[in-house]
Formats: C-alpha cells, structure tokens, sequence
C-alpha cells in the first residue's frame, strides 16, 4: 500500500480529468507497489511565443521516471478576434483549455456555434472559427459583422442535418420558398466573410446537399451593402455557390474557390446554366476566383455594372462549365450605363458559350480572355464570344480555341 506523486513542470500542469483542475502534482493510491493503469491529462500553459520543454516526474523512490513533455506557445489570442468559435467549447474549464486560462469567457464571448456567436455580437466584431469542422445551416448573419475561419483547409462550416431543398431553381428568388438549407444567409450590410470553406457534402444526394453556400435574404426588402468574400471555398452543393440577389452595392468577391454545384447534371437545360458559381445582380467586383464543375461559371444581371467604374469580372478561372464560362445581362435594369469589364478570365472546357452578353453599353471592354470550348455530346456547336444587343462594347485581344465541333467562334448581333 502507499501512493505515488506526480509533478509537472511548468508551463504543465497535470490532471486525472480532461476538464481539471489542473495542477502542478497529484497523487495516485499504490496497493503492494502496483499503480493501476491510469491516463494523466496534460495542460500546456505557456507565457510566450516558442517551442517549450518540461517534464512530468515522480518523486516516490526508489525507482524515479521522468516523461518529457514539450509544447509550441503561438501567439494565437493576439490573431483571433473578439468572439471566438469552436465545437469543443462546452463549459469554461474546456475554453480554457482550449485557449488559456482567462482568454475568453464561455458564451459570452467563446461560443460552440457560429449562430449563437453572431447573436451575441456587437456590430463590427469580428468572429473567429477556430480550426476544425462547425455545424450549422440556414446561419443568420443578420449584423455587420467579420467571420474568419483559420484558413480555406483548416475550417470548414458543415450542414448540421440533411434536408431534401425543394425551392425554384429557374429564379434566384426562390431560393427561399420551399424547404430549404443553405450555409450563411446574409441579413445586413458590411458583412466580410473570410479565410474559410463551406462543404455541402458530396456523400449526399444532390437535393439534400446545402442549396446555396452563401446567399443574401432578399425577403428582408432592404439592400445590403459592401459584402466581401475572401479566400473562402465553397464546393458540393445544389443550386449556387454565392448568391448576391437584389443584395444593394458594392460587393467584392475575391481569391474564392467554387466547386461542384451539383444541378449542373440536371436533365433541364434550363435549371443547368443557372448552376453557378456565382450569381449576382447588384455591382461588384468579382476577381481572382477559381470556379469549375458548375453550369455556369459566373451570371451577373440586373444592376451590375449600372455604375461607372463599379463592376467588374477579372483574373478569373472558370473550369468545366457545362453551359457558360461568363453570362451577362443587365438588361432587366433600366439604366442607360451597362459599363462592364471582362478581362483576364481563363475559360476552359466550357459546354454552350464561352461569354455571352447582352446589352452592355459604351465603355464596357471585353479583353485579353482566354476561351477554350468544348461541345457536351448531343448539343448544338458551342461558342467562343457572343455580344448582342449592345453598344459601343471594345472586344479585344481575346483568344478562342475550339474542340470540333464547334462554331461561331466569335459573333456579334
């Protein structure tokens, strides 16, 4: 009989319960020499920045063990924003384990979901998703708020249950009538969202999969302004990736990756172009992105580029697009400025039109695209280029290739 102390070194300190207390020794009952088979948790605390090495060690003799015990302190709080998100967060013994003693406090300002952290913010905070998997559909971003993940590979925001969508699909405006599971809904303006994925989850049916992966609340009647989207990846899902219908102005979605808007497979033509990666009617700039496996890469309508020197699609990647790489008509605006530019776009492997637009007005510059198109089997010959219905549009220094068979490579109306 008798009992066996352990010691940790700081920054360590040692418990037999994942949620503590944590301490610098504890004591373990002995019977005829023997300890049972027992799991010790390890709390690392550091003070500072850097790699940190410390042991734990017990002090019955004759027989002395040390275990090393060595941990990285990061300067993680200074990065994270005022409100901090994660699954693991359950009491706030478990925050502070997560984050450090006295970082944050457990549902006032560390929450283990994305909704009840938008509630509690003030406007302009910034929310930070830490690290891992978050579950949540139809997420009311109903404040002017930053959410940041901790990079597009390392947080990813996941439906919280299946639901089969049966909303429209010929007309964003539907996405709302029917059932319906989309990822974040936005409901206010100076939103940014940031340095996450979206995953509607390829393993489902395409109706059950997330309907929309971002997209503005058009019921509310009032215009949203100023969204940014920034290196933010949002792949398998039903309908769209990015949604910013009758949503105000000026948007930016920049440095995002959309992937696989599973309707494109549909059996309607219709419903097929209008899977897009993008879809937007109100200005914006839409930059750097990479967009493939949809049916449309990006639709822009309405009132984008009803502004001067607002609108714009550029540097863009579009990849296996079953109906269209780029899809512009404002024309159901009615506004005489259309100035729109299309310049810099990659377009490969697209099934119907490279770029299509229609009414587009002085000023608009279609320049320097790369088209490559590639007719789907039992469809009419794709296009490179078609403008129609506009005015004094300069089309410029774009190059278009073509797998036979295809036609008009190039065609004005």
């Amino acid at each position: 009989s008798g009992t066996l102390a352990i010691n940790a070194s700081a920054p360590f300190t040692i418990s037999l319960n994942q949620n503590g207390p944590f301490t610098s020794s504890i004591v373990l009952p002995a019977s005829n020499c023997v300890v049972n088979t027992t799991t010790i948790y390890v709390r690392f605390s550091p003070t500072s920045a850097g790699l940190v090495n410390g042991f734990a060690f017990n002090t019955s003799t004759p027989a002395i063990v040390n275990v090393a015990l060595q941990g990285e302190g990061l300067p993680q709080a200074q990065g994270m924003g005022n409100i901090v998100v994660d699954s693991r967060f359950g009491s706030q013994q478990s925050v502070d384990n997560i984050l450090g003693p006295g970082q944050r406090v457990f549902n006032v300002n560390a929450f283990n979901g994305l909704q009840a952290a938008i509630d509690a913010a003030q406007p302009n905070d910034r929310i930070t998703l830490l690290s891992g998997e978050h579950f949540g559909n139809n997420v009311r971003v109903h404040k002017p708020v930053t959410i940041e993940g901790q990079g597009q590979s390392n947080t990813t925001i996941r439906s919280m249950t299946p639901v089969t969508n049966t909303f429209g699909m010929l007309n964003p405006a539907d996405v709302f009538n029917g059932a319906f599971h989309h990822g974040l809904i936005i409901q206010s303006s100076n939103v940014t969202i940031r340095d996450l994925s979206i995953d509607g989850d390829e393993t489902l049916p395409c109706n059950q999969r997330m309907g929309v992966g971002i997209v503005t609340d058009h019921r509310m009647g009032q215009d949203f302004n100023s969204l940014t989207i920034e290196r933010v990846t949002v792949k398998h899902v039903l309908a769209r990736g990015i949604q910013l219908f009758n949503a105000g102005e000026v948007h930016r979605i920049m440095n995002s990756t959309i992937e696989d808007v599973c309707s494109r497979n549909d059996a309607n033509p219709e419903i097929v172009w209008r899977a897009a990666g993008i879809w937007v009617n109100d200005p914006a700039q839409i930059t750097d992105n990479t967009i493939r496996q949809t049916g449309s890469g990006v639709i822009a309508t309405g009132q984008f580029g009803a502004f001067a020197a607002t609108s714009g699609i550029e540097r863009n990647t579009i990849q296996e697009a079953e109906a269209f790489g780029l899809r512009i008509d404002p024309r159901d605006f009615n506004s005489a400025t259309r100035r729109i530019n299309l310049r810099g776009n990659t377009i490969q492997s697209v099934g119907r039109a490279g770029v299509i637009a229609f009414g587009l007005t002085g000023e608009s510059l279609i320049d320097a695209n790369t088209i490559n198109i590639q007719t789907r089997p039992g469809r009419g010959p794709a296009v490179g280029l078609t403008l129609a219905h506009s005015v004094s549009t300069v089309v410029q220094n774009n190059t278009i290739t073509a797998a036979a068979p295809a036609a008009g490579i190039s065609q004005n109306v």
